[in-house]
């Protein structure tokens, strides 16, 4: 019996430590102490678990327990999941390029941003909430301009059923519309970034008639409204927005100015319109290249444009 306890004793001494909970993985609690796979502290080590800024950011579901990155409290409370820059720029369409739990965003400086989706719940058209950050409370996919949540679009189909995907030519991408009665003014869009427009001086495809069933709010240059400038001062870019209740429109040397929206018969443009400051002021046309203008004064009631007083544009 004395050598049975000796060859214990050896034994035990040459015994190599290894993890309490053997595998990390596999969803099972192996050492019966009530924590399982990486809620088990023996794990940490493992090269498993998502408690680095590495594997919380990777995009993969270290553990496979069917949670991955900034769904994982620990990536959370440990800080890496607070809004970021990635190194590659995400797509908000597509919402590729953020760890998983996270979403991308154009922010109000023209940065592509990840940040966490609480709290981004409102949808195309409806008005953006301030206390969010980053997000602005737009759901993934849309974007902040000017108060009001815009849905991102490739093609029509991205789009809700009664809207077009609109782009700005710029890029690949545009946005998706929201129908409007021109008839209603400068109330026809609840944006203030937006204008009530014809939707074929957009999709010249499209057949024009009469009602107001192709006419959708459209997005005027974001970086342009929402300032301090007042009537015909001088605008363009971030640095020198108009007013919310005024467009930035350039006169026929494409010197831009912050103008009066207004709608005008289309019996000859440009005429006095409705809304204008002054009685005598000409609505140009913001779109002159319309088929309904060409056509005259019985295939629409109403154009959208801005204010001028005569021989100023």
């Amino acid at each position: 019996m004395r050598w049975l306890r000796l060859f214990a004793l050896v034994c035990f001494g040459c015994t190599t430590p290894q993890f309490l909970e053997a595998t990390c993985d596999n969803r099972r609690d192996d050492d019966e102490d009530g924590l399982v796979d990486c809620d088990d502290p023996d794990c940490a080590p493992s090269g498993l678990c998502e408690n680095e800024r590495e594997r919380c950011l990777d995009g993969l579901d270290n553990d496979r327990d069917g949670r991955a990155d900034c769904e994982v409290e620990a990536c959370v409370a440990a800080g890496f999941c607070e809004p970021f820059v990635p190194d590659t720029p995400c797509d908000t369409l597509t919402q590729e390029g953020c760890p998983i739990g996270m979403g991308c965003w154009l922010t109000d400086d023209e940065t592509l941003t990840c940040a966490r989706t609480e709290g981004a719940t409102r949808v195309h058209g409806e008005a953006c909430d301030d206390t969010v950050a980053v997000s602005r409370g737009c759901l993934v996919g849309h974007t902040c301009i000017d108060g009001t949540c815009w849905r991102g679009c490739l093609l029509d189909g991205d789009c809700p059923f009664d809207s077009r995907c609109l782009g700005d030519g710029s890029t690949d991408a545009g946005t998706c519309t929201i129908p409007c009665n021109p008839q209603l003014g400068s109330e026809a869009c609840e944006a203030p970034a937006a204008l009530c427009a014809p939707l074929a001086a957009f999709v010249p495809e499209l057949p024009f008639r009469q009602g107001g069933g192709l006419f959708t709010c459209v997005v005027v240059d974001a970086g342009t409204v929402g300032g301090d400038r007042v009537e015909g001062e001088r605008c363009g870019g971030r640095s020198a927005r108009c007013r919310r209740d005024l467009v930035c429109a350039p006169n026929l040397d494409d010197v831009q100015s912050c103008r009066t929206p207004c709608f005008a018969n289309v019996e000859g443009a440009p005429r006095p319109g409705t809304g204008c400051p002054r009685e005598d002021d000409l609505c140009w046309p913001t779109y002159p290249s319309h088929p309904a203008i060409e056509r005259g004064g019985d295939a629409v009631t109403l154009i959208q444009g801005t204010c001028w007083a005569p021989g100023e544009r």
